[in-house]
Order: structure tokens, then sequence, then C-alpha cells
């Protein structure tokens, strides 16, 4: 019966390979071992330390067991193999109601006459001539009636990588603190089809604001069976010019 060493000692394990393929996964190496349960205990030591996968069988006509192990491999080409995850996730955030298309829209003249009838309610006289003035009025008596802050949904868009602790894993440095244009974040980042579907793109609407993707710093995790991830974050929101690189 062929040896297996393991921490310089020789143990009866017979070992047999295989390799698995499937789209969107890549290719999986899988390790067939059989022997005594005795040599299988101490060969999973090792095992666990550098596969994704482990499952013990005993054998029901004989005292052997059979231990498969399987791990992400490299693909033909020789490219690193990593289990990626795309999420988009909905945050739900609070933001001033002068701040809202609709009040926007009345330009900075009636929002000034407005903020400054709120700080000075006796000498709010809105003369009601024209729709503009109306819809005004509206909007101040909405903000004495308390709604002060409007709801909106600014996701984040979230790439995690899953790879074997053999190999190597890096994500893109590239325009990191930096705001990507909606119309050009998929071109940039290599972002799939069907996430983009569902992906929003605001119109810019407030003036020295644009809407963007905030790039950020990946983070790194150590997770069990001895895999590595990196997670990398894109945050969706409205942000000042001047204050942060707009990209795309």
């Amino acid at each position: 019966m062929p040896l297996h060493t393991i921490s310089g000692t020789p143990l009866p394990v017979s070992r047999k390979w295989r390799y698995h393929w499937e789209r969107g996964v890549g290719w999986r190496t899988i390790a067939r071992f059989i022997g005594t349960e005795q040599s299988a205990n101490g060969l999973l030591t090792d095992l666990e330390l550098n596969w994704d996968r482990i499952d013990v069988t005993p054998d029901d006509n004989s005292a052997l067991v059979e231990i498969e192990a399987s791990v992400n491999d490299i693909d033909e080409g020789g490219a690193e193999v990593a289990e990626t995850t795309w999420e988009l996730i909905p945050n739900l955030v609070e933001k001033d109601i002068f701040l809202h298309p609709t009040v926007q829209a009345l330009g900075p003249e009636w929002i000034k006459f407005i903020k400054l009838a709120l700080q000075d309610p006796e000498a709010a006289v809105f003369a009601l001539d024209s729709p503009e003035a109306i819809a005004a009025a509206a909007v101040y008596d909405l903000i004495n009636k308390g709604f002060r802050a409007f709801p909106q949904y600014v996701p984040t868009l979230r790439l995690t990588e899953t790879v074997s602790n053999r190999y190597s894993l890096r994500l893109s440095q590239t325009y990191i603190g930096s705001v990507i244009g909606p119309g050009s974040i998929a071109a940039f980042e290599g972002i799939p089809t069907d996430v983009m579907f569902v992906m929003p793109s605001n119109a810019d609407s407030n003036p020295g604001f644009r809407w963007g993707w905030f790039k950020t710093m990946p983070s790194t995790r150590r997770t069990a069976f001895g895999k590595f991830s990196m997670t990398q974050d894109w945050q969706y929101g409205e942000y000042p010019e001047g204050f942060f690189n707009f990209v795309g």
C-alpha cells in the first residue's frame, strides 16, 4: 500500500486524485484517501490546513475509512479561481428637506425666502399669486408641521472574493477614495450585466452635488477551512463637488 507522509511519519494511506470543473466556480481538485482509522485521524489535521471541504466515510465491510477532500484549484490557463459574490445592499437614510428635488426646483430665491420665514414666522407672508409661491407656501407648511427630512435609498455595492490560503488574492486599488460616475462604474470595475440591471442611476439635480459610487478600501478576512477573502464596497450617494475626486 502506498505511503503518505505526515509530519515526517509515513502512514499506510492509499491516495487517488480526480478533478471537477463547474461553470462560475472553475476547477476543483478532489483527493480520495483510504486507510485505517488511526492513520486517517492523523491525516485530517494536515488536510484541514489546505482543503475547503472534507468528508469522512467509514467502510461498513472493513476497518478502513475513506476521506474525500476538495479545494478550488487553478484553471487551465493557470490563473487563480476565486469564489465571487456580488451584493447590492439597500441602505435607507434621511436627507434634509431642502435637498429634495421638489424643493430644489423652486430655485434659490424661494428656498432662501422659506428659510427666512421659518426664522421669523410672524413675517412669513406668501402672496400665493403664482404656482411657485403656492408651492413654496406648501413646503413652508410641511416644515412647520415637522416634515424636515425625507427618506432615500443609497445602496452599497459589495464584491467578495474567496480563495484557498494557498493562493494570493488582490483587489484593484485603482480609484479608491474616488467617486465613480454611474455611467462608468460597469466598465471601470467589471460589474456583471445582471447586477447593473438593478443598480440606480440618478440624474444630477442638486447644484454643486453629483451622484456616484464612492470606492472604499478593501477589507480582508481569514475564514474557516483555510480560506482567505477580500471584500470591496462602493457606496452610492450624492457627493459635493470640490471635496471628492470624480472619475467617469
